[in-house]
């Protein structure tokens, strides 16, 4: 679907489904990593949307060019896959809210699952979140998918065919075995 025919986000949950531009945080060339994995996901799915790296140290990944930071980018990003270590995930949000990301899914793992300091990082993510206006969904999950729109943000393996069933689960494990089957 060419760009100015897209439908515009208009709901709260367009930015997460419909997105116009996506920027995957932590975006890496490295074979077999999350931020590879997404970025390709995103790359052939069918997104008819900008997908934009964002990683400080390359300027290119998987030939797309790369930001430093969602501050750099030149349009507004509806959505931000974030996949950077669980440490830097509070300035990452940080930095979102000041740019005005719209959505986030949180990849990254190490937060309540690993124990009370997880726990207050991770309240201090959703706090952050919630002040800057930005809905998030994670942390610790697989991300999401909307085959009828070429929406892959998750480091899932292939894409679901388009129908008219959704699927939504707690559990990573349990969205992975459904995609499989």
């Amino acid at each position: 679907m060419e760009a100015s025919k897209r439908v515009q986000p208009q709901s709260a949950l367009d930015a997460f489904f419909k997105p116009k531009t996506v920027a995957v945080i932590g975006a890496k060339d490295t074979p077999n990593s999350v931020g590879r994995t997404i970025l390709m996901n995103l790359m052939t799915g069918g997104f008819p949307g900008k997908i934009i790296p964002v990683n400080p140290k390359r300027t290119e990944v998987c030939g797309l060019p790369c930001i430093p930071t969602v501050m750099d980018a030149h349009e507004p990003i509806d959505l931000a896959v974030i996949v950077v270590p669980a440490p830097r995930v509070l300035e990452v949000m940080q930095t979102c809210v000041r740019a005005g990301v719209k959505a986030v899914i949180m990849i990254a793992a190490g937060f309540k699952e690993s124990g009370p300091e997880g726990l207050r990082l991770e309240t201090a993510v959703a706090d952050a979140a919630r002040a800057g206006g930005i809905r998030m969904i994670g942390p610790n999950c697989l991300g999401l998918m909307n085959p009828r729109y070429g929406l892959n943000a998750s480091f899932g393996r292939g894409m679901p065919h388009e129908g008219s069933l959704a699927f939504i689960s707690q559990s990573g494990a349990m969205c992975a075995a459904v995609l499989d089957w």
